[in-house]
């Protein structure tokens, strides 16, 4: 059983406390971080020089074609990330069931216990979240990978996806375009992948900020989340009666993360992370003032 994360650059603050949470709900799994910051160590996991498995990922680059908003240094890392497992699998023959997370999520269970693949080839959350991605066995993310590169490979693929930034993004003047889980989207569309989203014993939500949105999507009442007993309470952290199988601390929701944390030196992490809340709090309004003043005079 192996569970990784992937990251470029210096470890941030929500990767830590994410790493911790996955290690402390799966003590017989192996944990590793891919990653350039070699110096980064933590208990319970192995950190690995991710120079060594970018072949992948350097070749497909030479496909890419760039259709967003967003910088093309983002866009391309998040799809690299797929090479960089799938090199890592195979140079490594892992062939059993596997686990890949975003750096910015939280587990509450134990993934390899609670979740079924039945037959798919990975998960998916919500048609097309990447976040809490289970693979069946190696040849799933090579063929994973392999469908990606045919899509920017194939004259007609590649046409329908140009079609498809120019419609939805660029003539609505939206932010956003083609990125991986527009890949991972039509790869679950073809039968490939098992929505974990709608499963009826836990819940893996799109991100924390849509939560009351999930919740009406599987035909519970919102505004039922209670933020204070989930924070404090011993017992198994619930939503309506759902248990909580990971949660996902998308984009400015990682600001957050440390008030849902259970792993190890929780308290320490809620007091930092409370103070971080603060200052930045205090920074922006400070800032707005300034401006006020500024237009005054």
């Amino acid at each position: 059983m192996t569970i990784f994360f992937i990251h470029f650059g210096e470890i941030p603050v929500h990767l830590k406390l994410s790493m911790n949470q996955v290690i402390k709900y799966h003590p017989d799994a192996i944990c590793i971080l891919l990653t350039d910051c070699t110096t980064f160590k933590l208990k319970g996991l192995q950190t690995i020089r991710i120079n060594e498995y970018t072949k992948s990922a350097d070749e497909f680059s030479r496909y890419y074609k760039h259709m967003s908003t967003n910088s093309y240094k983002f866009e391309l890392i998040c799809f690299q990330r797929w090479f960089v497992l799938k090199d890592f699998v195979n140079k490594n023959s892992i062939n059993e069931t596997f686990i890949y997370l975003d750096s910015d999520v939280l587990v509450y269970q134990n993934l390899f216990e609670v979740i079924d693949l039945e037959g798919y080839k990975m998960t998916v959350t919500k048609g097309y979240g990447p976040q809490y991605s289970i693979f069946e066995n190696a040849s799933s993310i090579n063929h994973f990978c392999d469908f990606i590169i045919y899509n920017y490979t194939n004259n007609e693929k590649i046409n329908s996806l140009v079609n498809n930034y120019k419609i939805n993004f660029l003539n609505k003047n939206l932010n956003g375009g083609i990125c991986d889980m527009t890949l991972l989207g039509l790869y679950n569309f073809e039968g490939n992948c098992k929505d974990i989203f709608w499963n009826n014993s836990y819940y893996f939500n799109s991100t924390l900020s849509n939560i009351n949105n999930d919740l009406k999507d599987l035909g519970y009442n919102a505004g039922g989340f209670n933020l204070n007993f989930f924070v404090f309470s011993n017992s198994c952290p619930k939503l309506n009666n759902i248990k909580i199988g990971a949660l996902h601390f998308q984009g400015s929701n990682k600001a957050q993360i440390h008030r849902y944390y259970k792993g190890r030196y929780k308290y320490y992490y809620y007091i930092i992370g409370e103070l971080n809340l603060f200052l930045n709090t205090f920074k922006r309004k400070l800032k707005s003032k300034k401006k006020q003043f500024k237009f005054l005079k």
